[in-house]
C-alpha cells in the first residue's frame, strides 16, 4: 500500500512537470525577445580627441508580441559621450513588423572620445526591451560592449640647438613609442619673431627615439620693452612652432610647441632700425657713451693731472722763496 501511494505521488509530480513545460513553452511561442550586437565601429580602435561611430543590430522583434515596438538607450560612460542633443534612446514603432520575416534594427550613434584616453579597451552599456514608449522603470535587458581606444599619438621634445642673429636651430627628437611620418616644421605669425626665409620645413618621417635638427632664418621684433638697458631677469620671448606628423593610424596631427630664443644683438639692432621697427633710436642712442665720447674723457683726465702738477710745483717754488735768512744760517 506504502509503495502504490509513493509510485502516485511520483506519477502526480511528472504529470505536473510535463503540464508546466507545456505551458511554459506555449507562452514562449511568439514572445519578443530582441537580441542586440555591436556590428561596426569606425574607426577601429577608437582615436583620442576625435569621434567614434558604433552600429548596434537588433534582431529577434519578428514575435508576435512584438507589435509595441522596441526601445534602445545607450549610456556612456568615460571616455565616451554623447554629443550635448542627444540623450541616446532610440525607438521603434510597432508598424515596422512583419510578420514571419527576419526583422532587423540597425541603431547608429556617434560617440565622442575624451582627448587623455589612454590605450585600452572600455565598456559602453545599453538598456532595450519591447516597447516603443519608454519609461526609465520598464522591464530591461542590459548589455555591455566593448570599444577599443588606441592612442597613435607620439611625443616631441625640442631644444634650441644654435642660434646667430638671423637664424635658429632646432633640435627636434621623436620622445613617443610610435613612429611620425611626414613630419613638416612651421613657424607661425606671431608677436616676437617673423621668419625671413621660407616657414615651413620638410623633415620626414621619424621613427621613436630619432632626432633631426632644423634651422630657420628669423629675426627678432623689437617691441617697447626692449628698448632700454637689457635686464637678467626680463624673460625671454617665445618662439612659437608647429609640428605636422601623420600617426601610424594615418591621422595627420599637429602639435604646436614653443621655445624662449633671444636673438637681440647690434647686428639684429641695426636691422630693425633699417626696417624702421625701431621707436626708441633717440633714446638708445643717448643711454650709451660711444668711443669719441670715450676718447674725451681720457683726454680731459690727463689734462687735469698736467694742471694739478703744474699747481703743485709752483707751490714748492713759492714756499722755497719767502723762506727767513736766519733761518738758512742756524
Amino acid at each position: 500500500m506504502k509503495k502504490l501511494s509513493l509510485l502516485t505521488i511520483v506519477f502526480i509530480l511528472f504529470l505536473m512537470s510535463c503540464v508546466s513545460a507545456a505551458t511554459y513553452g506555449a507562452s514562449d511561442v511568439g514572445t519578443c525577445k530582441p537580441q542586440v550586437a555591436l556590428i561596426n565601429q569606425d574607426p577601429y580602435p577608437a582615436l583620442p580627441g576625435s569621434y567614434v561611430n558604433l552600429v548596434f543590430q537588433i534582431t529577434d522583434i519578428d514575435g508576435e508580441n512584438c507589435d509595441k515596438g522596441v526601445w534602445f538607450k545607450l549610456l556612456p560612460s568615460y571616455p565616451f559621450s554623447l554629443n550635448p542633443d542627444d540623450d541616446g534612446l532610440r525607438t521603434l514603432g510597432d508598424n515596422t513588423f512583419l510578420a514571419n520575416y527576419n526583422n532587423a534594427w540597425m541603431v547608429p550613434f556617434k560617440l565622442k572620445v575624451d582627448k587623455d584616453a589612454l590605450d585600452g579597451n572600455y565598456k559602453v552599456e545599453a538598456n532595450y526591451n519591447m516597447n516603443a514608449v519608454y519609461q526609465s522603470s520598464n522591464t530591461k535587458y542590459t548589455k555591455r560592449f566593448d570599444i577599443e581606444v588606441e592612442d597613435s599619438r607620439t611625443n616631441f621634445d625640442a631644444v634650441i640647438q644654435e642660434t646667430t642673429s638671423s637664424e635658429v636651430t632646432i633640435a627636434l627628437a621623436n620622445t613617443g613609442k610610435y613612429a611620425a611620418n611626414s613630419v613638416v616644421l612651421r613657424i607661425p605669425e606671431q608677436d616676437d619673431f617673423r621668419v625671413l626665409g621660407t616657414d615651413g620645413q620638410m623633415v620626414g618621417n621619424l621613427e621613436s627615439g630619432d632626432y633631426t635638427i632644423v634651422s630657420f632664418e628669423v629675426s627678432q621684433k623689437m617691441s617697447k620693452k626692449m628698448m632700454g638697458t637689457p635686464d637678467e631677469n626680463q624673460e625671454l620671448p617665445i618662439l612659437l612652432f608647429q609640428i605636422y606628423y601623420t600617426d601610424n593610424l594615418g591621422e595627420r596631427r599637429i602639435v604646436d610647441m614653443k621655445l624662449p630664443l633671444n636673438l637681440r644683438d647690434s647686428s639684429a639692432i641695426g636691422e630693425a632700425m633699417a626696417l624702421g621697427n625701431f621707436p626708441g633710436r633717440l633714446q638708445q642712442q643717448s643711454s650709451s657713451w660711444s668711443w669719441w665720447q670715450y676718447s674725451l674723457l681720457v683726454v680731459a683726465m690727463i689734462s687735469a693731472l698736467f694742471v694739478i702738477k703744474k699747481v703743485v710745483n709752483k707751490r714748492r717754488l713759492s714756499n722755497k722763496k719767502k723762506t727767513p735768512d736766519w733761518v738758512k744760517n742756524s
